[in-house]
């Protein structure tokens, strides 16, 4: 409950400052930011994106330039002050940056959702995240025991929920990352599993479609039905787990479309940048609220925005403020 008051006042203090600047400058703020500040990883997952795009290596020397700390913390200080909510962090393995994680978490008026294996969660860092609401672990599994520690290695879905049961036993919020495949969704999505996550005390779920990476693996990508289908088994949970947060990520490789229940059963969603380039087909058009307020609203509505910006972490100088906006076409 704290914590979602404390999402509801930063939400409503970031759709000032974006509406400020909209209206002074003409410009569009992105509500949210997804930020890669890792090049290691502990795992090496089959079918790694950030291991195929050279983004996560194990030798220092293979490693490109990464931004340091107070860089990270200055990005995001004026982010916040811009009016963005959130930025999702990713890698490589983001908690094997911590130095990076606790210099971020001094941005008080930003949310920093972790999309991690969980391998790393421990006493240490159970303190930090106790210390700091305002950095929320995603756990990363495949589904199943067996798909996950066929995908990520032996023994880490045990370690995935491990780390699971300590966040609840600390009443920390958090949530779960799922890869979804044409073999897997209607597992993932079904009532018994989203059971076993709020056994767990699991809040969250992004449902993130598979993108292929490896040669053969095409029939894993979704298809225009996989898409409506999924949609569809969505929507009836919502219905019935309304204390569990479920969103969609497409494939794309990165921007992604978030759908989050609404107070009058409705949905919001950030727009896409682009279409899906394994459903080409398919239109990027999507459900979209305008301020960024995710679930606070009870109104639905279709506006465009910006998509999120994507920082990689192997940039070598700071991003400035002016490279995350837009100019207004209006």
């Amino acid at each position: 409950a704290k914590f979602a008051f404390r999402m509801q006042q930063l939400f409503q203090k970031s759709e000032k400052r974006r509406r400020k600047v909209q209206e002074k400058d003409g410009i569009d703020i992105p509500p949210f930011l997804i930020s890669s500040i890792a090049t290691t990883c502990n795992l090496h997952c089959r079918g790694c994106y950030a291991r195929s795009n050279g983004i996560a290596e194990d030798k220092a020397d293979d490693r490109k330039p990464t931004l340091t700390p107070e860089q990270w913390r200055t990005i995001f200080t004026e982010a916040a002050s811009l009016g963005i909510n959130f930025s999702l962090l990713a890698g490589g393995e983001p908690m094997m940056r911590k130095d990076i994680l606790e210099a971020v978490a001094e941005v008080k008026d930003m949310i920093f959702p972790v999309f991690t294996n969980g391998t790393l969660i421990g006493p240490s860092y159970l303190e930090f995240l106790r210390d700091h609401l305002n950095i929320v672990p995603i756990i990363s599994i495949e589904g199943t025991a067996a798909g996950t520690d066929e995908r990520r290695g032996q023994g880490v879905y045990r370690r995935a929920m491990q780390s699971m049961q300590m966040l609840r036993e600390e009443d920390l919020f958090f949530g779960t990352s799922i890869t979804v495949t044409t073999e897997n969704y209607q597992l993932v999505t079904s009532p018994a599993f989203i059971d076993l996550l709020r056994s767990f005390g699991c809040k969250l779920v992004f449902y993130v479609e598979y993108v292929p990476t490896e040669p053969g693996t095409e029939h894993l990508a979704f298809a225009d039905e996989h898409v409506e289908e999924m949609e569809r088994l969505l929507a009836e949970r919502r219905t019935t787990c309304d204390d569990i947060i479920s969103s969609r990520s497409p494939a794309t490789r990165r921007h992604s479309e978030a759908v989050w229940p609404r107070a009058a059963d409705s949905s919001t969603s950030v727009p896409t940048a682009r279409p899906n380039p394994v459903r080409s087909r398919r239109s990027a058009t999507a459900m979209s609220c305008r301020w960024g307020c995710v679930a606070l609203c009870s109104r639905r509505c279709s506006a465009r925005f910006v998509p999120p910006m994507h920082w990689g972490g192997n940039t070598p100088v700071v991003a400035r403020s002016s490279n995350i906006v837009k100019k207004s076409n209006k």
